[in-house]
């Protein structure tokens, strides 16, 4: 990865985005795709905020989209003072009653909003599969799943998935089948991920 956090880097021009975009309007690479709606960041300059596997997370789009080498200019901008206005800029902070400013919410991740309010603790999807993830750790020992690495393994957790999904869909009550297929996408998940990083 040519950036780490911290760095602040150009999105490529809009110009370049219509030379390369395809009928759908999104740009491929290997494996990562500049999507139509990255377009309007054409030309601003972001800072780096996160590092996941080979994609960056910047500060401009709430984290809405992953960003790789090749949608930015080959070198890091170089911060003058009339660039840093534009960079994290305290006037689209929010401000709280008691005098603290944040950053807005805008589109980040809401964690908090997975979790119905309704439900009972020990029902919640989240408990039930950290009840599954528990057994296996008994059975095969903490992190086990997150060796896998390979064209098989991937197979195996997405013919798994679509079992557990079968089943769940069914009404099979045997084994706690919805929480099986949120581990096995996740493993697949993780799996592709590793695949496109080598």
């Amino acid at each position: 990865m040519k950036f780490k956090v911290g760095d602040v880097v150009k999105v490529k021009s809009l110009d370049w985005y219509n030379e390369n975009k395809n009928e759908s309007g999104n740009v491929y690479f290997d494996g990562n795709t500049f999507v139509a709606g990255m377009r309007k960041f054409c030309n601003k300059c972001a800072t780096i905020v996160n590092l996941n596997f080979e994609l960056y997370e910047i500060d401009i789009d709430d984290r809405a989209f992953n960003w790789t080498d090749e949608m930015f200019e080959d070198e890091p901008v170089q911060i003058t003072p009339e660039l840093s206005t534009g960079v994290n800029n305290l006037s689209e902070h929010q401000t709280y009653s008691s005098g603290m400013k944040r950053e807005p919410q805008g589109l980040r991740e809401r964690f908090d909003l997975i979790t119905p309010e309704c439900l009972p603790y020990n029902q919640t999807m989240l408990y039930r599969w950290a009840v599954l993830m528990a057994k296996g750790a008994e059975k095969y020992g903490e992190h086990n799943w997150e060796q896998a690495t390979g064209e098989d393994e991937l197979s195996r957790f997405k013919q798994s998935a679509f079992r557990h999904f079968m089943k769940w869909f069914g009404g099979e009550h045997d084994e706690d089948h919805a929480s099986a297929v949120f581990f096995n996408i996740s493993g697949a998940e993780m799996v592709k991920i590793k695949m496109n990083k080598e």
